[in-house]
Formats: C-alpha cells, structure tokens, sequence
C-alpha cells in the first residue's frame, strides 16, 4: 500500500513540474530534470512556501 502512494505522489509530482515548464509530454519533463525522490521531496517543501 505504501509503495502505491510513493508511486501517486511522485506522478503527480512530475505533472506539476511538467505543467510548470509547458511539456506536452512526461517523458520530455523527466528528461530535462533528471527527477529523483530527494528532488520531489524538496518540490514538496517548496510547494508549502
């Protein structure tokens, strides 16, 4: 169960930073910002700001 809300939280993660910089696509996003989990958790820090 755990692992399936890490895997929610991270996709929409990813969405936010795509929508952020006008991607069309996911895969483009990943791409230019070699995301990892340290990277989303301070996305999340910054997102309470």
């Amino acid at each position: 169960m755990t692992n399936n809300l890490e895997t929610k939280k991270n996709t929409y993660h990813k969405r936010y930073i795509q929508e952020l910089l006008d991607h069309s696509s996911s895969k483009t996003t990943e791409i230019y910002t070699h995301i990892t989990k340290k990277g989303l958790d301070n996305l999340a820090n910054l997102e309470k700001l």
